[in-house]
């Protein structure tokens, strides 16, 4: 079954906060217009910036809600300059994800079970199962780490379709997939919306009767595309293919009978 997952980023804080907002209320827009769902994974930082907006957000659509950690922490490293980094400490990460599961059971009523990892890596976090046990530890089902394909398109040009997995311990791990909608930007240039539509089109032609997961991102989206249109053309197209289209909280819970 073709199946397109949609989830949003939404970590722009300081001076991109501005742009989060305008990026964020677009895309509630485009989801409002096609009735189709989604997962924000918010940024602790980025949510203290503005509580109301985000409750106000999803009080206008019915956002599936995730974490994307407190400061944007690495669980895992990333060896992509301009990218990457090193991994934190465990302790500095189960840390942060309690606290972030905190603060969204506190404000918005959620109880968050599920991570997308910042920047995300290459194999997800099969090389450092140990964060895997804390994710577990902490109540975490389900997390979004694994984006070879995304970096293995911009390093190489090779492309993987890898599915949805079990870690050993039964936390789920849904892979990204295409470059990010920022280094898509990076790489081709802001402004050329046409080209960056037929991209996502044709890597939905490739995920025909698969999991397809691309990333977004709020602030980057309101960057050169104000009212989402690479969005809106994505989920119109998803459509005319026949793609169901899912959060990840509800493809989570259908790959491990989780109850809703």
């Amino acid at each position: 079954m073709s199946t397109l997952l949609l989830g949003y980023d939404s970590e722009g804080v300081k001076e991109d906060f501005p742009l989060e907002r305008r990026g964020l209320q677009s895309i509630t827009e485009v989801h409002r217009k096609h009735s189709v769902p989604a997962t924000l994974f918010i940024l602790g930082r980025a949510f203290l910036s503005d509580v109301k907006f985000f409750r106000d957000t999803i009080s206008r659509f019915d956002f599936d809600i995730q974490q994307h950690t407190y400061s944007h922490i690495l669980l895992n490293d990333l060896d992509v300059p301009g990218y990457g980094g090193i991994a934190a400490p465990l302790e500095m990460v189960c840390e942060e994800i309690l606290f972030m599961q905190r603060l969204l059971r506190k404000y918005l009523g959620v109880d968050s079970r599920g991570l997308r990892a910042p920047v995300s890596y290459i194999g997800g976090l099969q090389s450092r199962l140990e964060v895997v046990e804390a994710l577990k530890a902490c109540n975490i089902g389900f997390v979004s780490s694994d984006a070879t394909d995304s970096w293995q398109q911009f390093l190489t040009g090779e492309k993987s379709s890898r599915q949805p997995y079990e870690y050993p311990n039964g936390v789920l791990e849904i892979p990204m997939h295409s470059l990010h909608d920022g280094v898509w930007k990076d790489v081709n240039g802001y402004g050329r919306l046409d080209e960056m539509s037929a991209y996502f089109a044709e890597e939905l032609e490739r995920f025909r009767g698969r999991v397809y997961a691309p990333v977004f991102h709020p602030w980057i989206v309101a960057k050169d595309d104000p009212f989402a249109e690479v969005l809106d053309n994505l989920i119109t197209h998803a459509k005319r293919l026949g793609f169901r289209i899912m959060d990840y909280s509800g493809l989570w819970r259908e790959l491990t009978q989780e109850p809703g």
